[in-house]
This record gives C-alpha cells, sequence and structure tokens, in this order.
C-alpha cells in the first residue's frame, strides 16, 4: 500500500483516523480527545496547509 511511503508523523495521523472510523459507531455525536505522545503531530491542529494526504 502507498501508506509504507508516509513520514512517522503521517502514519501516525492516519492511525487515528483509522480508529476514528472504526469506533465511528462508539463516538459519533460525543466530544472526544485524541491523546499521543507524538509531538510532531502539533503541526495538524495549527497548521492552514493541509493536503489530501
Amino acid at each position: 500500500a502507498s501508506e509504507r511511503k508516509y513520514s512517522p508523523t503521517e502514519r501516525e495521523c492516519l492511525a487515528i483516523v483509522y480508529g476514528c472510523n472504526y469506533y465511528r459507531p462508539y463516538i459519533e455525536g460525543t466530544r472526544f480527545t485524541a491523546i499521543t505522545d507524538h509531538k510532531a503531530l502539533k503541526w495538524l491542529h495549527s497548521t492552514k496547509d493541509l493536503n489530501s494526504r
């Protein structure tokens, strides 16, 4: 799969997305916080230049 070419930051972000999709029936309509120890993911919250990945 093309995910092998992703950086570690992108892979961790993708894991969060997959997890949200997997648990969607349980978390839909609720507020939750995704907690990670990967400091590089902080850019995701503050960036305005998101690509399709």
